[in-house]
C-alpha cells in the first residue's frame, strides 16, 4: 500500500569539501530554497549540514524531506518583496510585506510599554491610511541600520524583530514563519563557515525578481501594473529612474566586473568577484527569463499596453542612458545567437571557479530552449503590435518609428556586446 524507496547518492558533505566546493553547495542551496519558496510555495525546512550534499556530478542534493513548509501565493509574493526591499534598504516595502503576509496586524497594533494593552496605532479618518505604517517603517529602518549585517544577514532582521520591535509592535509567528526563519537561519549558519561575507539577500535576489515580475494574486498583479504604468498606460519613468539610480549607487565600481574577466587562480578573492559577476548577470536576465515563461503573462500584457510613443521619446533622452544599458543587457539575454551561447558557455566554464558553476540537467536545458524560442516569438509579436499601432497614427507614428530605429541601433549594439 505504501512503499518507501531510497536511492544511494554519491557525494560529499560540507566538512569534506574544499572552499570553492563549499561555496558552490551553499549558493546552490540558498538559490534552490529561495526559488522553491517564491516560485512553488514548497520549501525544505530543515537544510542543515547533514541534509545537504554536493554530488560527484556537481549538483546540490537535499536529504530527508520529513520537514516541509507550504505557503500561499500571497505569502510567496510578500516574501519576494521583502528580499528586494531589504537589499535596497526600502524599509517601507519591507514593512508592507510584513503586513501583507500577516506577520503584523492590519491595522498595525502598538503599545508604548509592556504593561499597556495592545491597540491600533491609528487610522486616518479621511484617507483610511494606517498611521502605524510610517512609524513602524522608521523604527525598522533605524534598527536595521544599527544592526550588524542588517542588509546581508537574515539573522539580523530576525534579531531586530524579536529584540527591538516586538515589545512595542504586535507581531504573529504562524507555523510557516517559524519554519522559514529556521530554514534561512540554518542556511546562513552554513554560509558563514565558508564565506564570512556571504550575503544571503544578494544570492536570493534573482529569484525574488522573478516572482515580482510574475505576480499570481489579483492584488499582486494590480500593484505590479501600477508600479510600471500610469492610468493612461505611460511608463512610470521617475520611479524606474529612481530604482536604477539606487541600483547604480549600491553596485558602484562592481559594474567593472560585468566585463570579460581575465583567467585567474581559483582562490577566495576570485570566487567573490565571479560571484558578483554571476549575480549581476542573473538579475539582468530575470526580465528575459520571465518574458518567455508561462508565468510571464502579466509582464507581457504590461509591455503590450504601454504607450510606446512616450516610452521611445523618454528612452532617447540623455537621462535614459542607464535605462538603455539595462535594455541592452535584457535584449542580449533574450536574443543571443545559439552559436554565441555555445561559445560563451565554453568560455565561461573555463574562467569561472567551481563555486560559481551551475550544472544543468537535460530536462532543464530543454526547458530553457523552449523558453528561448517562445521569448523570441513574444518579442517579435509585441514589436509588431506596437509598430502597427504607430502606423495607424499617421505622420506622428512615422516620427516615432524613425526614433525607434535609431534607438534600436543603439540598444542593438549594446545587446550584441553583452551577449558575446
Amino acid at each position: 500500500k505504501r512503499v518507501l524507496t531510497t536511492e544511494w547518492v554519491k557525494g560529499k558533505h560540507l566538512d569534506q569539501l574544499s572552499l570553492d566546493e563549499g561555496l558552490a553547495m551553499t549558493r546552490m542551496a540558498v538559490e534552490a530554497v529561495t526559488a522553491s519558496l517564491v516560485l512553488t510555495g514548497f520549501v525544505h525546512a530543515d537544510p542543515h549540514e547533514g541534509n545537504l550534499m554536493l554530488a560527484d556530478d556537481g549538483k546540490i542534493v537535499f536529504l530527508d524531506f520529513g520537514l516541509l513548509s507550504a505557503v500561499d501565493p500571497f505569502i510567496m509574493e510578500a516574501f519576494a518583496r521583502g528580499i528586494q526591499g531589504t537589499l535596497a534598504e526600502d524599509w517601507l516595502q519591507v514593512t508592507k510585506a510584513f503586513k501583507d503576509s500577516g506577520f503584523i496586524t492590519d491595522p498595525i497594533s502598538f503599545r508604548a510599554t509592556p504593561n499597556d494593552k495592545w491597540h491600533a496605532f491609528g487610522v486616518d479618518e479621511t484617507t483610511g491610511e494606517d498611521l502605524g505604517l510610517a512609524q513602524l517603517t522608521k523604527e525598522l529602518g533605524d534598527a536595521m541600520k544599527a544592526a550588524e549585517g542588517g542588509t546581508s544577514r537574515f539573522g539580523a532582521i530576525a534579531t531586530v524583530l524579536n529584540r527591538d520591535l516586538s515589545p512595542r509592535w504586535l507581531m504573529f509567528t504562524p507555523p510557516y514563519v517559524l519554519l522559514l526563519i529556521r530554514t534561512f537561519l540554518t542556511l546562513e549558519g552554513i554560509a558563514a563557515k565558508v564565506d564570512p561575507d556571504f550575503n544571503i539577500y544578494e544570492t536570493a535576489m534573482p529569484w525574488a525578481m522573478r516572482r515580482a515580475l510574475s505576480p499570481m494574486t489579483e492584488d499582486g498583479i494590480e500593484a505590479f501594473r501600477s508600479t510600471l504604468l500610469t492610468e493612461d498606460n505611460r511608463i512610470q519613468w521617475n520611479r524606474l529612474m529612481e530604482l536604477l539610480r539606487e541600483n547604480d549607487a549600491k553596485e558602484g565600481d562592481n559594474r567593472e566586473l560585468t566585463e570579460d574577466p581575465e583567467l585567474v587562480d581559483i582562490d577566495q578573492e576570485s570566487s567573490k568577484k565571479n560571484s558578483k559577476k554571476s549575480k549581476q548577470h542573473s538579475v539582468g536576465d530575470a526580465l528575459a527569463e520571465v518574458l518567455g515563461s508561462t508565468e510571464g503573462k502579466t509582464l507581457r500584457r504590461v509591455i503590450r499596453d504601454l504607450d510606446s510613443e512616450d516610452l521611445i521619446a523618454r528612452l532617447a533622452s540623455k537621462d535614459a542612458k542607464p535605462m538603455r544599458q539595462a535594455a541592452a543587457r535584457a535584449a542580449g539575454g533574450a536574443l543571443s545567437l545559439p552559436s554565441v551561447k555555445v561559445w560563451k558557455r565554453k568560455h565561461t566554464d573555463q574562467q569561472m571557479s567551481v563555486a560559481n558553476i551551475r550544472p544543468e540537467s537535460e530536462e532543464s536545458t530543454a526547458i530553457h530552449k523552449r523558453q528561448a524560442r517562445f521569448r523570441r516569438k513574444v518579442f517579435w509579436l509585441l514589436l509588431r503590435s506596437h509598430l502597427h499601432r504607430q502606423a495607424e497614427r499617421g505622420w506622428r507614428g512615422a516620427l516615432t518609428m524613425f526614433s525607434l530605429i535609431g534607438l534600436s541601433c543603439r540598444i542593438g549594439v549594446g545587446a550584441v556586446a553583452h551577449s558575446i
